[in-house]
């Protein structure tokens, strides 16, 4: 809206240093009169015969005219004015350009950051099943008397942490989704993918 609003005032000044040509018309219809004949009395001696003077009656009347006008030099005024019309028309358009530009660096940084957080579940997808395995493996190593309590508490450990991993790396890669569909004008289909949990962005 900037821009063709700037674009419009750089037209406007361009327009101004053209001339401008008036045109002017008028029509007058006078009432029907009949021709009338009027004696005249003279300030000179009269002639001998009286003198008789006949005035027509004009029923119609037009007048028409044409006037132009042009800035033949107004101190540069109108042409400096014109060029800083055009630089800010100019100002407004590169302005346009590096929105542009700023936006779909945006989204394509957030495009690839959705999909290294998605990727970065998968992985911690696997490696808590992993260590859930191995925590499976030390219980029954318990039961068989080849370990310890302590490695059962180590291994339940090493389990809760993949679990918070897990659920970190799931949170951010929600966050990443709503950021992505926040740029990309859909909001309402990141907030249900962010309400539909672990599974919601797979």
């Amino acid at each position: 809206a900037d821009w063709e609003s700037a674009r419009s005032k750089a037209l406007q000044a361009r327009l101004q240093m053209l001339p401008s040509v008036n045109l002017s018309g008028s029509y007058t219809r006078l009432s029907s009169l009949p021709s009338s004949d009027t004696s005249l009395v003279l300030p000179f001696p009269p002639p001998t015969v009286p003198v008789t003077v006949t005035i027509p009656v004009q029923p119609h009347a037009f007048n028409s005219g044409v006037s132009v006008r042009y800035p033949v030099f107004a101190g540069m005024r109108l042409l400096e004015a014109s060029k800083i019309a055009e630089l800010q028309s100019t100002g407004k358009q590169i302005g346009i350009e590096m929105v542009r530009n700023a936006l779909t660096f945006e989204v394509e940084r957030a495009y690839w950051e959705s999909a290294r957080a998605a990727g970065n579940v998968e992985t911690l997808k696997k490696n808590l099943d992993l260590v859930g395995v191995l925590l499976g493996q030390v219980k029954d190593e318990l039961d068989q008397g080849l370990a310890t309590q302590s490695d059962l508490l180590q291994a339940e450990e090493r389990y809760s942490q993949a679990h918070m991993g897990l659920s970190d790396a799931i949170s951010g890669r929600n966050q990443a989704f709503l950021m992505l569909a926040s740029l990309v004008g859909r909001d309402s289909v990141g907030q249900k993918l962010a309400e539909s949990g672990a599974e919601g962005f797979l």
